[in-house]
């Protein structure tokens, strides 16, 4: 028989990411006793986790240009833009938020490869994930707050009283049930990327979060707003590794179809080292146009016309991620897939209730 416990809250967080763990902090500096819910040990759960660095900009510094086939805003019909506005405007404030509760950031500056977006990374992450950095300090930072850890909790149900969230219950790892009654829950459990067969998401990050809304009767909308990643490299142990930008910029490198024809010249009029630096291409546009061409058969890398000068200068982190497909890409083309990397639908909420606005939502 499982050994049943409960308490009480005000505010539960479930998820110990950058956004659950920035969340239970803020409500914990506004006065709120909180609880924050962990699937593991406290910040070892996330995508945060494997995040290399964090980028922000304006609709000015990403936009894409001019080109037959090429819309700028691939979520123009379905995006709510208070929110983006909210969020866009938010970055810039959480970046300095980070930096306040003792995470060292360091400024990198746009370049003229492919990083058009200024982004910041942790002090060390040249040699580590930036995000574990970042979690490996606000844990510290959310205990000493008071904040209340559960580790190695799978919260799985949202608790409902008259109509209203009032707390969530799951299983711990040592086989009991828990149950958290809380004033207002937040869910912060990511997204669902990890449910797609090419991904390079964690194959955790699965829609926990999504599947205890829609059971408890909220509301969910875009859940078809996903982005990708156009190439992920095949590897004999079943699985795809994400292939960087630099890889594909090299002079010569392009994407063929099985006739043999270059697929982002076929649909855009550019070449892929044109395309691959504006955002939106690299994950809208991109992706849908290996997927329409997957239609008619396989889409290949091509690799073998870059000057030797070019691969000299690739760095390690993409040569690890080219052997570990176990082909010679110098002489042999490597069939593609596009790789799932998030999932942009979710629950619905008031951009008029957003952190820095009047309150948190609900």
């Amino acid at each position: 028989m499982l050994e049943h416990e409960s308490l009480s809250t005000d505010i539960l967080v479930v998820g110990s990411g950058i956004a659950g763990m920035i969340a239970a902090i803020e409500a914990r500096k506004a006065g709120a006793e909180v609880v924050l819910a962990s699937r593991r040990k406290l910040g070892k759960e996330s995508s945060t986790a494997v995040a290399r660095t964090f980028a922000f900009g304006s609709e000015e510094e990403t936009k894409g240009r001019n080109m037959p086939g090429y819309d700028n805003k691939p979520g123009k019909y379905i995006e709510d833009w208070t929110l983006v506005k909210s969020l866009s405007e938010e970055a810039p404030v959480q970046i300095e938020n980070l930096i306040s509760l003792g995470v060292p950031m360091v400024r990198i500056p746009a370049d003229k490869g492919y990083e058009k977006l200024p982004s910041y990374r942790p002090t060390g992450s040249d040699a580590a994930h930036g995000g574990a950095i970042v979690l490996d300090i606000l844990g510290p930072v959310a205990r000493k707050l008071g904040i209340r850890v559960v580790e190695g909790c799978q919260i799985t149900n949202l608790l409902r009283d008259e109509g209203r969230i009032a707390g969530a219950s799951g299983l711990r790892q040592d086989g009991g049930w828990l149950a958290i009654h809380a004033r207002a829950v937040i869910l912060a459990t990511g997204g669902a990327a990890g449910m797609s067969e090419v991904t390079c998401s964690s194959r955790e990050v699965c829609g926990n979060g999504y599947a205890m809304a829609l059971k408890a009767g909220i509301h969910l909308k875009n859940m078809e707003f996903n982005e990708y990643y156009p190439v992920g490299l095949p590897t004999p142990r079943g699985q795809h590794v994400h292939c960087a930008p630099l890889t594909l910029m090299m002079k010569g490198a392009c994407l063929r179809n099985e006739a043999g024809e270059d697929v982002v010249k076929n649909h855009f009029g550019i070449s892929v080292q044109e395309a691959m630096p504006t955002t939106t291409m690299r994950f809208d546009w991109l992706p849908r146009a290996v997927a329409l061409e997957m239609e008619r058969g396989k889409v290949h890398l091509d690799l073998t016309g870059v000057p030797a000068e070019d691969w000299d200068r690739l760095p390690e982190r993409n040569w690890r991620q080219i052997r570990q497909t176990h082909v010679d890409l110098k002489r042999t083309l490597l069939p593609i897939m596009p790789m799932s990397i998030a999932f942009r639908g979710g629950i619905s909420v008031d951009a008029r209730r957003w952190p820095g606005r009047g309150g948190w939502g609900t």
